[in-house]
């Protein structure tokens, strides 16, 4: 399902982006918020409120998972 790949790209992109620096931090954090506020209204209003309410805790709880993943991706690439 197209939904699921995008949400958790765009969830591993938000917690990617607040372990990395630089100038741009802010504008990609404020653009992956809006990507994220975006997927989930299309959700809700193509599905139920319920599956979309759904999508938010479960969009959460993909964020605990994929935090370790994001910091290990971000020291790899402040290694370089």
């Amino acid at each position: 399902m197209w939904a699921i790949a995008l949400l958790i790209g765009v969830v591993f992109l938000i917690h990617l982006n607040g372990f990395l620096r630089g100038a741009w931090k802010p504008q990609i954090d404020a653009f992956l918020s809006v990507c994220w506020i975006v997927l989930l209204v299309i959700i809700f209003i193509q599905l139920s409120w319920k599956i979309g309410l759904a999508w938010v805790a479960g969009s959460y709880l993909l964020g605990f998972v994929l935090r370790p993943l994001a910091a290990v991706a971000a020291s790899m690439i402040l290694r370089r």
